[in-house]
């Protein structure tokens, strides 16, 4: 007995210390945006609308370091500069969220009116919901949607199967950003608070995707 005690000590103290490091959680982000590989934004095709999740900080007032990845309003600006869709449509959590995230927007030299703010909504399933609607109201027929690469699997089946459910035809055009999937290097098998979140979120997108595909929403 108290050798099988040990044993599953044993085995809950190497579950925790691989939880706990940058390897396993870059790994599995990095697998889960392999699904959608990165384009240039030249080569987007134009849209109607440019859909950017929230998730992420606000535009960085410094140019990008090596190896890191422009995050997702980032990406929503320079796909708007370059002229592939006439609006940013940003969903909110709470309007205090909402006027933060179009102050933002409108900071970065985007014009008001080609702002669109909706919301609230709680997680990726009521954005999809919204931004479906409004296309829907507006008669688009096509967007760019904006998110993390590895969060977009679940975002593209969520809006597609809210684009079918409102009965329109509706091209939702995947382009990832603030990829997580980076070289840990050296240190990529020691435990860190930085692996453990990245273990965190892989697993929460894991579980996400399965509840998605049962038909949560989440």
């Amino acid at each position: 007995m108290p050798r099988f005690r040990w044993s599953l000590i044993a085995l809950a103290a190497t579950a925790v210390w691989l939880f706990s490091t940058p390897w396993l959680g870059r790994t599995i982000l990095g697998s889960l945006e392999m699904q959608f590989p990165v384009i240039a934004v030249a080569d987007a095709p134009n849209a109607d609308a440019i859909v950017v999740l929230t998730g992420t900080g606000p535009p960085r007032r410094r140019p990008l370091r090596r190896n890191e990845s422009p995050n997702r309003i980032e990406v929503g600006l320079a796909l708007y500069r370059a002229g592939k869709a006439p609006v940013i449509v940003r969903p909110y959590v709470s309007a205090a969220q909402g006027r933060e995230q179009k102050a933002e927007v409108v900071g970065a030299g985007v014009p008001e009116d080609h702002v669109l703010n909706l919301g609230p909504g709680v997680n990726t399933a009521d954005e999809a919901r919204l931004a479906v609607g409004e296309a829907k109201r507006l008669k688009w027929s096509s967007m760019l949607l904006v998110t993390s690469g590895f969060h977009m699997g679940r975002a593209k089946l969520l809006f597609d199967r809210e684009a079918e459910r409102a009965g329109i035809a509706l091209q939702v055009v995947p382009f990832p950003a603030d990829l997580q999937n980076g070289n840990a290097g050296a240190k990529g098998l020691l435990p860190s608070v930085s692996g453990w979140e990245a273990s965190r979120r892989a697993f929460k997108e894991i579980v996400g995707h399965l509840a998605c595909r049962v038909g949560l929403a989440y």
